[in-house]
């Protein structure tokens, strides 16, 4: 095979890749906004981005070390993402995000603000558990990886950003301007740290950290101090 055949040959694989996370991501869209009103499919998202990841590994036979999940430098990744989603993320979470959940919804999936902490430890395992490693598989391992073999990096980490917080329109808890924003930010740092390290660990504690430290920690620290 020529060189010329060859590279025409990845280009179509490359480009089918893309079409086959579009059709991923599309089936995801539309069962978290069905989730908006069906309350019983308010997991199915996660199982279709769970299905999805599968069958991108077997059926476009992409390996999980390029997706992301590898253990390469892990210690200084895992200190990336606890230093920017614990620090900088979780100040940002309990500063901007949280007053915004608390103004607009008087409960997250039936736990009220005001509960225990104790009470918040289901809803957060589940995020820790699944939500976040589903999303940045699907969006920086799966999206951002394929993208970035047609186009420049930067457009690739643009475009999955986009993609990402577009998506958090269709969510029950997520379809505002404030969480566009959120997802958008996320997509962009998160996107560039895969790319930069070719690993999840760092995205995934960013992605986490920002939530879970923030809530658990910043948010109790701020309303001791007055500032919440």
């Amino acid at each position: 095979m020529s060189t010329k055949t060859a590279s025409s040959t990845g280009q179509r694989g490359n480009v089918g890749d893309v079409f086959f996370i579009a059709s991923v991501l599309v089936v995801f869209g539309a069962v978290a906004l069905a989730s908006r009103w069906l309350p019983i499919l308010l997991y199915f998202p996660s199982l279709v981005a769970v299905g999805g990841i599968i069958s991108y590994h077997i059926v476009r036979k992409v390996s999980w070390r390029e997706l992301g999940l590898t253990w390469d430098h892990w210690p200084r990744n895992l200190l990336i993402g606890l230093l920017l989603g614990g620090g900088i993320g979780g100040i940002l979470y309990a500063l901007w995000t949280y007053p915004f959940y608390v103004r607009t919804y008087p409960d997250i999936f039936g736990v009220g603000w005001d509960a225990p902490l104790r009470e918040f430890l289901p809803i957060i395992g589940l995020f820790i558990i699944v939500t976040v490693p589903t999303e940045e598989i699907l969006f920086r391992g799966m999206l951002v990886g394929a993208l970035q073999k047609l186009w420049h990096k930067w457009i690739a980490i643009l475009m999955a950003a986009f993609v990402f917080s577009l998506l958090h329109l269709s969510g029950p808890y997520t379809a505002n301007m404030t969480m566009v924003l959120n997802a958008l930010l996320l997509g962009l740092v998160n996107g560039y740290l895969f790319v930069r390290t070719k690993s999840l660990i760092g995205p995934m504690m960013i992605h986490a950290g920002s939530a879970v430290i923030g809530f658990f920690l910043w948010v109790p620290l701020f309303q001791a101090m007055g500032i919440l």
